[in-house]
């Protein structure tokens, strides 16, 4: 029972300002609590918290987004986060230890925001380069996928903070993602796309497993018994806790009785009263919501020990892991192509151009759920600026518009106190009122605002808000302004009316689908003069003309926007002039969380027009150009053979800027490796060879392509590509050597394993890590089975010129298991294989054949 307390916690439970939590008799309080009290644990009751019951001595647990940092239980002016490199830029580093420390050190961030859940990791596969989310996913490999998870889960929970693996299963795309079928093969279901949950699960031990929005073969997952409870409980032995993804639940007793414990957010929409109804009516067995109830016990006496306040005060980090965060972005850097050995660039005396529209902005981290409050950022151009030295000169042009929505504005504007940002007010009537009371008021330099949380309850669900701030332009011309709402919005420039996006607003794309298209305007300006700006704004039960579908209970949102609007002409024009008077010139372009995020897939595998034409007339007059690109999953390269430089970067997050120029100026030797494939096309994809593949038809995608997913189709039918899977410069050389095996004949039994090891040998000049990778070849004659997949990999430790270092790796029953659908279980065929050491998955170094002498099923 709860005892009364007023000091901080020993580490020994949870504490409130009146109640300290111990650890419970679950049995016993299972025993205690009324039916009623049993089904308000099983949903949430808020969007970021369980269901408190203190006469019991359970506590509210909090939960938080997300997948590179801890946002908090805020979107709108939320406390600050550290950022880390999105998953598949953490992937790239292949450094299982590395993501173990992220891990860490996210678990100390939740911890100075009273989280007690990590929402992350997730571990779905890049089934295609389209989709929207795909950079919060590790690879297109599910054993990179699974063991790096593993490792992030491992950091995570050793500071007392539960990590949630998500989401099971196929949620592989934005498209329809509520509604869709994944139509998935059997042996498919089981060797690519649950397998990084079975290893993860076995790794670590996650305390939360998360189902995924869409349908799997018909039967949306959150709702399928044959997932949760016969796969993930009683064949794995999962004795965690199942979450739903937020509102994806859809289905009352099917979902209790599949096994699926937590219903979030809430308040509930489909358990409370309805669920007690189904009790009452004999559909669902009072055992069954004692079960889900005493999941959510068990997470609870998991996390009392970790001494995290229930309802706590939410607080910025002190002691946030900067280090941490440096290496992982320098990490989640890959040379690509370095033909004439540019790369790394002298750091003294040089003239550098830095050319692109992803260099000034720093952009840290993809869309939707990935989105947070930076503490700081480092954008490429400053960590460019940062590290040249004495005699160096860097000057900057952004070379052309490369953007989805205007470019936010907000650091640019002045507030009523003369500093960057604006003032917003919030009021219950509209402004036309005479009676008009402000609710709350503040300044902020975020002009993309969702009004979801974190605003007084005295602001009612109809609200206004009136932005105003003032702009001077540093330079006269034209300028674009951008408004757009979840409600409804009007800009005015001086007072004048520039963009109505009030009388008729039209449905598009902001706030994840639910609000109204952006609508832009243009305005000439003159240097030096100073503009009052004003956004007025209406929420979506406050207006008559919002069509959008979210309910009208919302608050809803708004984002505006700004940028001087130079010509395609002007652009390319300056960026030239600017190339061709440099010594260096470092182009940095790609995407950024517009194009890539949840909510939405990405309509092709191509940067923006503009970014193309800028990169081909750069190339054209410096074709001794870095190019850096920026992106969290692949994109299409068609000025490969004209580029003898090129890095790929992700959403590196706070110290993206840095990890960069680290890589450039060679303060760090790159390691990274691609964990997804680079097509030359997307047509190329199996998964995009029709559209029944992608993105679906009449409610259904078909996964057509089987197990053959990234890699698996291209080094078994091709076609060419631009980059292979694994593939990853260094400004130095390996040599691989000495390999060998414990042993090239075996009986398989289910405790056989293979020790493989080699010796790697830096035969190059300057310190670096090399990541090995182990891939098996099949026996001839076994049909439809890739040429070669990953089995096994490991990164070096830094290894100096000249010296070297022996790797281990093993390989054990499952390395050589397929899925035999006929017997529902896994099997390993006998006959001749080859275990293949690479540095790519292409870049073969060695071969050994090893025989199986006889079939194993297990």
């Amino acid at each position: 029972m709860p005892v009364a307390v007023h000091s901080t916690s020993n580490g020994q439970g949870i504490e409130s300002s009146k109640i300290k939590y111990k650890l419970l008799d679950v049995e016993e309080v299972l025993s205690k609590l009324s039916l009623p009290e049993k089904v308000s644990l099983l949903s949430g009751k808020d969007n970021w918290h369980t269901r408190d019951i203190p006469k019991f001595g359970i506590p509210s647990l909090r939960l938080s987004d997300g997948p590179n940092g801890c946002r908090g239980t805020k979107f709108f002016e939320g406390v600050p986060a550290a950022c880390f490199p999105c998953a598949t830029g953490l992937a790239s580093s292949w450094d299982v230890d590395l993501v173990r420390q992220v891990g860490v050190a996210l678990g100390d961030e939740c911890r100075a925001k009273g989280v007690h859940v990590l929402l992350a990791p997730t571990v779905n596969m890049l089934r295609t380069p389209l989709n929207g989310r795909g950079f919060e996913s590790f690879s297109e490999d599910p054993l990179l996928s699974g063991i790096l998870a593993g490792a992030f889960i491992r950091g995570c929970q050793s500071t007392g903070v539960a990590a949630t693996l998500k989401h099971l299963v196929c949620n592989d795309q934005e498209t329809n993602r509520y509604s869709i079928s994944a139509e998935v093969d059997e042996r498919s279901l089981r060797e690519i796309y649950l397998k990084p949950f079975e290893i993860a699960i076995r790794e670590s031990n996650p305390w939360l497993v998360m189902t995924s929005y869409n349908r799997v073969n018909g039967k949306h997952a959150s709702e399928t018994k044959e997932l949760i409870t016969d796969l993930l409980r009683k064949e794995w032995g999962y004795e965690g806790m199942v979450i739903s993804d937020w509102h994806g639940t859809y289905s009352t007793d099917e979902a209790i009785q599949a096994g699926l414990d937590l219903e979030m957010p809430g308040p509930s929409i489909i358990r409370g009263p309805a669920l007690l109804r189904m009790v009452t009516c004999g559909k669902v067995k009072e055992s069954e919501i004692d079960e889900r109830a005493r999941q959510v016990l068990r997470l609870v006496n998991r996390l009392i020990p970790s001494g995290i306040p229930s309802e706590a005060e939410e607080n910025e980090n002190p002691n946030p892991a900067v280090e941490v965060m440096r290496q992982s972005a320098a990490d989640a850097v890959v040379l690509l192509k370095n033909d004439h050995k540019i790369l790394p660039l002298p750091k003294s005396g040089k003239r550098i151009a830095v050319i692109g529209p992803n260099a000034e902005r720093a952009q840290i981290f993809g869309g939707g759920s990935a989105a947070l409050r930076p503490t700081y950022t480092v954008s490429p151009l400053e960590g460019i600026r940062a590290a040249v030295g004495e005699g160096s000169e860097v000057v900057y042009a952004r070379g052309c518009d490369a953007h989805k929505l205007t470019p936010l504005i907000g650091e640019e504007l002045r507030n009523s106190n003369g500093q960057p940002g604006f003032d917003i007010t919030f009021y219950n009537e509209p402004s036309s009122s005479h009676s008009r009371k402000a609710i709350h008021k503040l300044t902020t330099t975020n002009s993309s605002m969702f009004f979801n949380d974190n605003l007084p309850e005295r602001l009612n669900r109809a609200c206004y808000a009136t932005v105003i701030a003032t702009f001077t332009p540093s330079r006269s011309g034209i300028y674009e302004f951008g408004v757009g709402a979840l409600g409804i919005s009007d800009l005015f420039v001086d007072d004048v009316l520039l963009i109505d996006n009030s009388t008729s607003p039209i449905p598009g794309e902001l706030f994840y689908g639910k609000g109204s298209r952006e609508e832009t305007g243009q305005i000439h300006l003159e240097n030096g003069v100073t503009y009052d700006i004003r956004v007025e704004y209406a929420s979506p039960s406050a207006s008559t003309s919002f069509v959008g579908p979210l309910a009208l209970s919302s608050r809803g949102g708004l984002r505006f926007g700004g940028y001087l609007k130079l010509s395609p002409e002007e652009h390319i024009r300056e960026a030239v002039e600017l190339a061709k008077s440099a010594d260096i010139v470092v182009l940095v372009a790609g995407l950024n969380a517009e194009f890539e995020t949840e909510g939405f897939d990405r309509q092709s595998m191509s940067l923006p027009q503009p970014t193309l034409n800028l990169i081909e007339t750069i190339l054209s007059v410096r074709q001794d150009s870095v190019v850096c690109l920026q992106s969290g999953t692949p994109l299409e390269i068609p000025f490969i053979d004209r580029c003898s430089t090129l890095v790929h970067f992700f959403y590196n997050g706070n110290e993206t800027g840095n990890g960069l120029s680290d890589i450039l100026f060679g303060d760090v030797n790159p390691s990274a490796k691609l964990p997804f494939t680079i097509s030359t096309f997307l047509s190329d994809c199996q998964s995009h060879t029709t559209e029944r593949s992608f993105p679906g038809v009449e409610g259904k995608v078909h996964y057509d392509e089987g197990v053959f997913v990234g890699y698996r189709q291209f080094v078994t039918d091709g076609p060419e590509f631009a980059f292979p899977f694994g593939h990853g410069l260094s400004y130095t050389t390996f040599a691989y050597q000495n390999i060998v095996t414990s042993q090239t004949t075996l009986e398989m039994d289910s405790s056989t394993s293979i020790e493989v090891s080699c010796t790697i040998k830096n035969t190059g000049s300057v310190a670096g890590r090399e990541i090995v990778q182990i891939y098996l070849s099949p026996p001839s004659g076994q049909e439809q089975r890739p040429k070669r997949e990953l089995k096994s990999f490991m990164k070096t430790s830094l290894i100096q010129p000249g010296k070297e270092e022996i790797v281990n790796m093993k390989l054990d029953k499952e390395s050589f298991a397929i899925w035999d659908t006929s017997k529902s279980t896994w099997k390993a065929p006998k006959g001749k294989y080859e275990i293949v050491l690479a540095s790519s998955s292409e870049d073969i170094r060695d071969t050994i054949t090893i025989l199986l002498e006889n079939d194993l099923s297990f």
